[in-house]
């Protein structure tokens, strides 16, 4: 039986050189840094070159890794580039067509729900879609994505129930005014 090994022990061994545990994390987390990236900018050519550029960061400032989180220090580069994209006024979430990775559970039969639910998404502040995609779809704990976001676990919690009362607001009225 294989001893499950930490996230943080193997960054640490990536900052003494161990590409086999750079592999690890790379299949870890590269999915996940494309997913969030997609969701926030909605452009899956740019989504592939921010997730190749946060893995280029992590080995380049390798050495500067404490020891912390590290899905909340990798979290942290990866917004950070998205932000100097979205500050660069690259395109943002303007390919709905084929957004249906976006979500966990991606059926068929659900692609108007999830068409409609990024459609929703899409009008919410950069920073109200962010905090919904990293908690609730990503699942990165309130603490964790306080520490990203560099605000308390208290202040995002507020954030993040007034993020999704506007989601459900833009879901519900959008699929309302629909049948009527």
């Amino acid at each position: 039986m294989k001893a499950i090994i930490k996230d943080e022990d193997l960054m640490i061994r990536v900052s003494n050189g161990d590409l086999e545990a750079l592999s690890c994390l790379f299949e870890k987390f590269h999915v996940r840094i494309f997913n969030f990236s997609y969701r926030m900018i909605g452009n899956k050519e740019l989504s592939e070159d921010i997730t190749q550029e946060v893995f280029y960061h992590l080995i380049r400032y390798k050495k500067t890794y404490n020891g912390s989180s590290f899905s909340t220090w990798i979290y942290t580069i990866a917004r950070n580039i998205i932000y100097k994209e979205y500050r660069n006024k690259k395109p943002l979430i303007n390919n709905i067509a084929d957004m249906s990775v976006l979500l966990i559970d991606n059926a068929q039969s659900h692609n108007d729900e999830i068409e409609h639910l990024e459609a929703c998404l899409k009008k919410l502040s950069f920073e109200d879609r962010e905090i919904i995609i990293l908690n609730k779809i990503e699942g990165v704990k309130y603490q964790e994505l306080s520490v990203i976001m560099k605000t308390s676990t208290g202040a995002l919690k507020t954030k993040s129930h007034r993020a999704m009362k506007k989601l459900k607001e833009f879901y519900f009225n959008q699929k309302r005014d629909e049948i009527l």
